[in-house]
């Protein structure tokens, strides 16, 4: 059985997001071909990485209008079922995993992989455990996104299965969907139309008894956060037809407080991280960074903080009523025209 890893990265570097460097240093280990999509990277990443993995045979950075993302708050979310359908669709694996650049592989061998392997032979997809270091202890917990498909099964089958919108909600689903309908967005900034596919969510029991270790904001400061989880917010506002969130509704949602105090570098280090990690956090790791943030909130202040995130919750199905009865907010899914997938 062979494996494939599709890796979504935009401006890494400036945005705080080092965990791609171990990421790729550990699926080049395991996996028999690596390809890294690139939305647009103008900070120097691709340069470090072409530096740094080009003699590998089994990466291939690509770079083209259909991986690309539109500059600050100006791109749509169904961008990144784009880009990852599209990763899947170039390799020609037995085997694919496919998401963003945060998912650390933990202690995978690859005999284990092919025994994982053989023995979900028959699934679709399969999802992973995932974990956070967290005040030094790595909690795991089974995640949906953290998935890997089962191409050779897919292909057998004559399926199209991958991600997109589910009929059901009429949102985008964190689950593959089998293509039952296809539509499309213009890009907002380089005028290109790209498709996205709606169809029926495939759920599955199948699990791969392997660990995954998530750092997608473990190297941001605050400032990096929060230009982040309000972009997206924003977007998927603009997607949902919704007011955007308070940026103390998205950071007490993303469990992460306003904290003063941080650890060392050094108790950083002592953490249960994958041996690449480790070698990002020795080059790259600094005081400020959300990785070592102390959460000094009491027990109370943890409930007072759920009680003031269901008010903002409230408060913002408010502004959205109000706008959508007197001022015409509509979403962007509503604007969609759906027709037969072929």
């Amino acid at each position: 059985m062979t494996l494939g890893v599709v890796l979504t990265i935009t401006n890494p570097i400036s945005s705080g997001y080092l965990s791609y460097l171990a990421a790729i240093s550990t699926w080049i280990k395991i996996a028999d071909k690596v390809l890294i999509l690139d939305g647009g990277s103008v900070d120097g990443s691709i340069e470090k990485i072409s530096l740094r993995f080009g003699n590998y045979s089994n990466v291939e950075i690509i770079q083209n209008q259909i991986v690309y993302w539109g500059k600050d708050d100006n791109f749509d979310v169904s961008q990144l079922a784009v880009t990852l359908n599209y990763g899947l669709s170039l390799l020609n694996t037995d085997w694919a995993f496919a998401f963003s650049t945060d998912y650390i592989p933990y202690n995978w061998e690859r005999k284990d992989l092919e025994n994982q392997f053989e023995n979900h032979k028959n699934s679709y997809w399969v999802k992973t455990f995932v974990g956070k270091p967290i005040n030094g202890k790595i909690i795991h917990k089974l995640n949906e996104r953290n998935i890997l498909f089962n191409l050779k099964k897919i292909r057998e089958d004559k399926l199209k299965i991958g991600y997109g919108i589910d009929n059901r909600t009429n949102i985008g689903s964190d689950f593959p969907i089998i293509f039952e309908g296809k539509s499309f967005f213009i890009d907002p900034v380089i005028n290109v139309k790209k498709y996205i596919y709606r169809g029926r969510a495939i759920k599955t029991d199948s699990i791969f008894d392997l660990e995954c270790i998530a750092y997608g904001h473990f190297f941001y400061n605050q400032e990096q956060l929060e230009y982040k989880i309000r972009r997206w917010d924003r977007a998927f506002s603009r997607f949902l037809g919704i007011v955007p969130a308070r940026l103390k509704q998205l950071l007490i949602w993303h469990n992460v407080p306003r904290g003063k105090k941080y650890y060392s570098k050094e108790e950083v280090l002592g953490w249960d991280h994958p041996e690449e990690i480790k070698e990002v956090i020795e080059k790259y790791y600094g005081e400020g960074m959300i990785g070592g943030i102390i959460d000094e909130r009491t027990a109370l202040n943890k409930k007072l903080d759920k009680v003031i995130l269901f008010l903002l919750k409230i408060e913002r199905k408010i502004r959205t009523f109000y706008l959508k009865l007197f001022k015409g907010l509509k979403a962007e899914k509503d604007e969609l025209k759906w027709e037969k997938f072929e």
